[in-house]
């Protein structure tokens, strides 16, 4: 939703992600809860208010250390669920920590 200059519908962002539109409702509203600046409501599309945006966060070394093996440690705890939502966004999040990392250091913590 960032980025976006228009609402976008929950069937939009439930197709993108391959899931029901009922679950987009239901996280968009946690999300709210929590804080999350979301505008929008069911039926007529969401966005992320402008300004929003996460900050770069910088590791040292024995930081990125603890990130990957607890990355590792809930990855080898939920695959046994293979396909959850939840396998998908750790499956997601260590690509992009693997990414990061090469571009930065030339490779992967092993």
């Amino acid at each position: 939703m960032r980025g976006r200059t228009r609402p976008v519908s929950a069937e939009v962002i439930a197709e993108r992600f391959g899931t029901s539109v009922r679950t987009i409702y239901r996280d968009i509203a946690t999300l709210q809860s929590i804080g999350a600046p979301i505008r929008g409501e069911g039926g007529l599309g969401y966005q992320v208010e402008d300004g929003y945006f996460l900050p770069p966060l910088a590791f040292d070394r024995d930081e990125m250390d603890a990130v990957v093996l607890g990355l590792r440690m809930v990855t080898a705890r939920v695959i046994r669920r293979s396909g959850s939502q939840q396998s998908v966004c750790w499956a997601r999040s260590a690509v992009r920590i693997r990414k990061a990392l090469r571009a930065s250091t030339g490779h992967f913590l092993q």
